[in-house]
């Protein structure tokens, strides 16, 4: 469901990177980040972020928020991380608004509002986003419902509405590009549904 990072060459990415190209200095960031083509460096990745955020990327602000908060390669700094979780809340919040990755944006603010991430988990506003995000029909949405269903976590526990929500991301997945993960996904269903007790609560 993630974006695929591999198909440009990496000296091309590099090179728009360094005439300033957001989305290339993003990209630069994630392939440190992640060792994509190139040693992973907590620390480059870091400064490809930053430089990306300075034009207002939201995966940036996200991405370098991330990085301060579990001090990956670098010491860890709590409130720089809320205050890039903030700015990242922003500008996804900026996104959806304008239409861009509705559902993506939707569903990055409410991990950051959810997860307590600027400070405090601010779980009315998250469900909203998280309402929004299923409006969009983005599948990890309908897979995060799923898991607190599952769990009780703030909602209702019940395995036949975690398996509905599972299937629910299913029907919108790509079976070319996300095989694997609808696989995973369909396994899941089988399980709960395997445990239901006739009402759907699990035993």
């Amino acid at each position: 469901m993630e974006k695929d990072y591999t198909k440009r060459k990496f000296e091309d990415i590099v090179e728009l990177a360094n005439h300033g190209d957001a989305e290339a200095q993003y990209e630069l960031g994630y392939r440190f980040d992640n060792g994509l083509d190139v040693e992973q460096d907590s620390r480059e990745a870091l400064k490809w972020y930053l430089k990306a955020s300075e034009k207002g990327c939201a995966d940036a602000f996200l991405a370098a928020a991330e990085i301060y908060y579990w001090g990956h390669g670098i010491r860890r700094d709590k409130e720089k991380s809320q205050w890039f979780f903030l700015k990242a809340c922003s500008c996804f919040e900026r996104d959806y608004k304008a239409g861009v990755r509705p559902g993506y944006s939707a569903f990055r603010v409410y991990e950051i509002l959810y997860g307590g991430y600027t400070g405090d988990r601010y779980v009315e506003p998250a469900n909203e986003w998280l309402k929004k995000a299923i409006g969009a029909k983005y599948p990890e949405a309908f897979c995060e419902l799923a898991r607190r269903h599952f769990l009780g976590e703030d909602a209702r526990e019940s395995n036949i509405r975690a398996a509905f929500m599972y299937e629910q991301a299913i029907s919108l997945l790509d079976p070319e590009k996300d095989g694997s993960v609808i696989s995973r996904l369909e396994e899941t269903v089988r399980e709960l549904k395997r445990y239901e007790n006739g009402t759907g609560e699990k035993q």
